[in-house]
């Protein structure tokens, strides 16, 4: 009988230092200290306030997000593990240490730039391939110096404008200027040489003459419209009824 009793005391001493010891590992006495763990994120390169950056805690839902100036505050236990992140930055981490004895603390965190390569996005002003497609003929091009210079240079336009234009100042000189210099050259002779019978100087005078009717048919076909409908303007006529002197000689 003493020996069960012996035994049965033996087995409740070691049952109550085993259970002891487990409930001394799930319910320590030293509680983790509570912290009000405040800080600013800053750039690793320029020291300039990340705005915005992500504050969480590791292994829980819990976190905080930093204000324009980079500024966080939570409140966390000493041991956990802060992560860090932002758009532009390399992740970040950082952990309590086990020895804080205050209630705040308060740190700086830096984070260091990093780039990230986007796939480009074409955005496109058509809704379907239909609509790009009848814009794509109907485009006009616009309208370059080079065009300009090389439509107004033409050989074509170039002698519209000298058939065209009348003659100036300069012109008119010059003509004048060879006339005198044709009379100065054969004074004193029996005549001037007489083109009646030049073939060449004949051909010269219908072409002139054919370019002359063109240009004055053209002009009258700008201003009066189609051949059957064209009236001739009246002829000019006197105030006085009486021509003078003057009128006979213009």
């Amino acid at each position: 009988m003493k020996h069960h009793i012996r035994r049965l005391t033996v087995a409740l001493v070691v049952f109550i230092a085993v259970g002891g010891s487990v409930y001394s590992q799930n319910h320590p006495q030293n509680p983790p200290k509570v912290v009000q763990l405040s800080g600013i994120i800053v750039g690793a390169t320029d020291t300039l306030p990340v705005p915005f950056a992500t504050v969480l805690i590791k292994g829980s839902s819990r976190g905080a997000v930093a204000d324009l100036n980079g500024f966080f505050s939570l409140v966390a236990t000493a041991g956990q593990t802060l992560l860090f992140s932002s758009l532009g930055y390399v992740p970040a981490s950082y952990t309590i240490p086990d020895t804080v004895s205050a209630d705040a603390y308060s740190i700086v965190q830096s984070m260091a730039q990093d780039t990230y390569m986007l796939p480009a996005t074409v955005v496109y002003p058509w809704p379907s391939r239909e609509n790009f497609r009848d814009a794509l003929i109907n485009l006009k091009l616009p309208e370059t110096q080079d065009d300009i210079l090389r439509r107004n240079l033409s050989l074509a336009q170039m002698r519209e404008m000298a058939r065209k234009t009348p003659m100036d100042a300069g012109q008119n000189y010059r003509a004048m200027t060879r006339e005198i210099t044709d009379k100065l050259y054969y004074r004193g002779q029996l005549s001037p040489p007489n083109n009646l019978l030049n073939p060449f100087a004949w051909a010269a005078f219908i072409r002139d003459w054919k370019r002359q009717r063109s240009t004055k048919k053209a002009k009258e076909y700008e201003m009066y419209g189609e051949d059957d409908d064209y009236v001739p303007p009246p002829p000019p006529s006197n105030a006085g009824g009486k021509n003078t002197q003057e009128d006979e000689d213009f």
